[in-house]
């Protein structure tokens, strides 16, 4: 019985090659999207608006927080500190508060 015998062998090395290849980079997104986390985002951001001249107060503790919503809530920190520095040079500012 003939199997294709040494380009056979050569294909499923490629392709398992490939797929270790792609899983390599699907991993490095996936820490990439994780980013710093909720705790940084929230010194980061405290400083950051804090030097801009504007009142940033954080209370709270996220250790009791799942990992993955600490990531998401750790993004929406990020933007929503993007878009309030932003704003702060123009006349109307707009504080806003986050609890959970």
């Amino acid at each position: 019985m003939h199997f294709g015998g040494f380009e056979a062998v050569e294909q499923v090395i490629e392709v398992r090659r490939i797929a270790q290849e792609a899983q390599r980079r699907v991993r490095a997104v996936l820490r990439d999207c994780r980013g710093p986390g909720l705790g940084t985002e929230l010194v980061g951001t405290q400083g950051t608006l804090s030097a801009a001249g504007l009142h940033c107060e954080v209370r709270g503790q996220a250790d009791g927080l799942d990992g993955g919503v600490r990531s998401a809530l750790g993004w929406v920190v990020r933007e929503a500190m993007t878009s309030t520095s932003s704003g702060a040079r123009s006349p109307r500012r707009s504080p806003w508060r986050t609890t959970w």
